[in-house]
């Protein structure tokens, strides 16, 4: 992550499984704030988060997390 303040910012998920969606990773992070756009590539996606401290807390929580029975890396 290299912004800062209120702009957007992505976030990297990796260690996704076959079995995980985009709907899967949205509920996932969507509690942790107003997520623009998820961009899934295959067995990882990148999360925009709108605010940087909601994707700050994201990264935070869900790293080693698991969905699915796959344990997220969440950079």
């Amino acid at each position: 992550m290299s912004k800062t303040g209120n702009d957007p910012v992505q976030i990297y998920v990796g260690g996704i499984g076959h079995n995980v969606d985009q709907r899967d990773v949205r509920d996932l992070f969507a509690k942790y704030g107003q997520i623009a756009e998820v961009v899934m590539k295959g067995r990882y996606a990148f999360v925009e988060f709108e605010n940087h401290m909601d994707a700050e807390n994201a990264i935070h929580e869900t790293n080693g997390a698991n969905l699915n029975g796959y344990k997220l890396i969440v950079e």
